[in-house]
């Protein structure tokens, strides 16, 4: 269900990177890898790339209630492969930035994976939009067993007409365990689910669905 384009960042996605970087150095400091890419998701060439990018990575079945998403901030970014850099470059790296954005009129969250593919060049793909608290891995198999189930659900039979449209998180949650709401869009109804998860001593965690509705 995720969306993924390629967008092709260039030497100007660097230049608030590179400002900072030259004035560290010129104050005798050298910069980490941390706070170049703390420089690169607040520079605005990396906003204008995700104002791109979520529009991009928007599911066509969210898009046709709503054509125009506007970013309010973008503050909130989750590192997966820490980044690698060289002169004016960054070279590798995967994080998922969290948009706080109006979607015609309505706040809402999307969550977007963006990869480095090779020297300045992003990546982005669609998360679960909302306040999903699991991690990439665990992302991907519960993402594939709700799409099946509330479709399954509401009798819908075509993919392409399914969209997870928001999380929203039950309550402040535990270490040892949490809940969310989920709502879908499937095949022109709205489908709504809780899922409760549970963390094991080991750290492994599962998940299960209830109280499917159709609102």
């Amino acid at each position: 269900m995720n969306r993924r384009t390629t967008v092709a960042a260039g030497l100007l996605l660097w230049l608030g990177l590179t400002t900072a970087v030259s004035t560290a150095h010129a104050q005798g400091a050298v910069p980490t890898e941390q706070q170049q890419l703390a420089s690169l998701l607040s520079s605005p060439t990396y906003r204008t790339f995700l104002e791109t990018a979520v529009m991009n990575v928007e599911s066509p079945v969210l898009k046709a209630r709503c054509a125009q998403i506007k970013i309010i901030d973008a503050n909130r970014f989750a590192v997966i492969l820490p980044p690698t850099f060289s002169p004016g470059a960054i070279n590798t790296g995967m994080w998922i930035s969290v948009l706080n954005v109006d979607r015609c009129g309505a706040p809402a969250t999307r969550r977007i994976l963006v990869q480095v593919g090779g020297p300045n060049a992003l990546s982005p793909t669609a998360m679960l939009p909302g306040e999903f608290r699991g991690d990439i891995r665990l992302e991907s198999d519960i993402s594939r067993a709700m799409t099946r189930d509330m479709m399954s659900f509401s009798q819908c039979q075509d993919v392409t007409r399914f969209a997870i449209s928001d999380i929203k998180a039950v309550g402040a949650g535990t270490l040892e365990g949490w809940s969310e709401t989920w709502l879908g869009e499937s095949c022109g109804k709205i489908v709504s689910a809780t899922v409760d998860y549970a963390r094991s001593l080991a750290g492994a965690v599962s998940y299960a669905a209830r109280d499917f509705r159709a609102l």
